[in-house]
């Protein structure tokens, strides 16, 4: 195939596409609008959402036969431990905090810590040649 008639089946291609989503449109606007269609629309959902509810229901009452988690045992675990990370943080945090505090109360009292009393050395009143004799 030549290039113009590559380009003119894409632009026939592309025109016919338009048209027909436009037409296609159209026709969901007007299904919109029809309040019977609206009608039968809701009460199809209310019998699937009935449904959905039902088989929850069951599938619930399996998984406790079962001894198997559901979807919300997991996400209610999920949660658990989220919290309890985030208090292991704050936990670790406030160690840090100690052992810094620690460090620094220690490093005062060394500087403060005042040297022991020297030890005063009684003099001997007898003499180096009478303690040798």
């Amino acid at each position: 195939m030549s290039n113009d008639k590559k380009m003119m089946l894409r632009d026939y291609l592309s025109e016919l596409a338009s048209q027909t989503d436009a037409r296609l449109n159209e026709r969901v606007q007007e299904l919109l609008d029809d309040p019977k269609t609206i009608k039968r629309a809701h009460k199809f959902m209310e019998k699937h959402s009935s449904i959905l509810g039902k088989l929850h229901e069951y599938s619930e009452i399996l998984a406790l036969q079962l001894n198997i988690p559901t979807k919300d045992d997991v996400a209610n675990v999920a949660r658990l431990c989220m919290q309890l990370e985030e208090k292991l943080d704050t936990i670790e945090e406030e160690i840090h905090q100690l052992k810094a505090q620690k460090e620094e109360k220690q490093q005062t009292y060394e500087i403060v810590k005042m040297p022991a009393k020297p030890k005063i050395f009684k003099k001997e009143k007898k003499g180096y040649a009478e303690r040798r004799g």
